[in-house]
């Protein structure tokens, strides 16, 4: 399996302790995807495995780019879950007092960023993106599965999605 080796001062500085060895994180990512699928997993996301028809709905949910509501610090939501959060706010309402606003910032994203974090996040999963969504598969032959015009991540290409995903036609 091909490994990406980089180390930072910031690493050197650490020790192994708090940046623990790549290639071993890499072992035991590969001891962790065969002993699941020797019990019956399926890969589902980069880091997720399932048994079948027991797929998490919740994470697909953001993989699918679904609309979802987030309360609390740090939370986020979607776009279309503003009028959902302000009920809430509403909700918490104490007479005599100010109304909490828990909408702390607003993002919009363009169409360009908007398809590239659907693709980045799908090719993340088994499902992939379609072959269209490159221009050119030959620097990346090596991590990806062409199949049925949909590519997907090798076994060996999972820990280097990022080296995919820079390559989608809709992040450059």
């Amino acid at each position: 399996m091909l490994r990406a080796h980089r180390r930072t001062r910031d690493a050197a500085r650490h020790g192994p302790a708090r940046h623990p060895d790549e290639d071993e994180t890499a072992d035991a990512y590969d001891l962790v995807g065969a002993t699941l699928a020797a019990s019956g997993y399926e890969w589902e996301e980069i880091s997720n495995w399932a048994r079948p028809g027991h797929e998490c709905r919740h994470n697909h949910v953001y993989w699918d780019q679904g609309d979802y509501v987030g309360f609390g610090s740090a939370a986020i939501r979607t776009a279309a879950d503003v009028v959902l959060e302000r009920a809430h706010a509403r909700a918490l309402h104490r007479p005599g007092g100010q109304r909490p606003e828990p909408l702390a910032g607003e993002e919009f994203l363009d169409e360009l960023t908007r398809r590239f974090e659907r693709e980045s996040l799908a090719l993340r999963t088994r499902r992939g993106v379609p072959v269209e969504a490159f221009d050119s598969l030959e620097e990346i032959a090596h991590l990806v599965r062409v199949r049925e015009g949909q590519v997907t991540l090798k076994e060996s290409g999972r820990l280097l999605a990022n080296q995919v995903i820079v390559r989608l036609r809709s992040g450059g």
